[in-house]
């Protein structure tokens, strides 16, 4: 499945960053050098950027904020795990710290299958001082497959029941966080 191809991804990976694009998703040009120079102007452990969700037909949403903001580790994960905030809890508008990935073993629970994302970042955000956000659309979300897990319904109560496990671990992870 798609966690242990990423698993494997990162385990081979040798390079100082890694970030991810889904398969049926595309990225701007200066998506990966835009985040990299503002690693390197901020030296965050995370840069994310801005995003738009773009259908089929080309038409697309965005989540605009015109500022360029720095936060700290709390207010990078209070902001992950708010959908109405700018961060998210999705992998593919973010730059990574291979080296964080390396020193903490960090790879995606092959058990679970919905919500991995959020739960390898809030794993990452564990190490992190501080993160970085531009505000440039440069990645987006493409829904035109139909047969995605966003689409989807079926097998609703595996689904429920895995939703459960993960937020159960989500909350697990939190309260480790909180107890540093």
């Amino acid at each position: 499945g798609v966690s242990a191809a990423r698993n494997k991804g990162i385990k081979k990976a040798t390079g100082k960053y890694l970030a991810f694009v889904d398969s049926d998703d595309y990225i701007e040009k200066n998506m990966i050098e835009s985040l990299v120079k503002r690693q390197r102007e901020t030296n965050a452990d995370l840069v994310v950027c801005n995003f738009c969700f773009e259908d089929i037909d080309g038409n697309y949403d965005t989540r605009n904020n015109k500022t360029i903001i720095s936060m700290n580790k709390d207010q990078t994960i209070y902001n992950v795990l708010h959908p109405n905030k700018i961060y998210y809890g999705f992998l593919w508008n973010k730059l990574f710290l291979n080296q964080i990935f390396i020193d903490n073993n960090l790879l995606f629970d092959l058990d679970i299958s919905m919500r991995e994302d959020l739960l390898l970042i809030l794993d990452y955000c564990k190490y992190i001082n501080y993160s970085s956000y531009i505000s440039d659309n440069l990645y987006h979300y493409v829904n035109a497959n139909n047969k995605s897990l966003s689409v989807l319904k079926k097998d609703e109560i595996k689904s429920r029941i895995t939703r459960i496990y993960t937020q159960k671990r989500i909350i697990h992870g939190i309260k480790t966080m909180t107890n540093n």
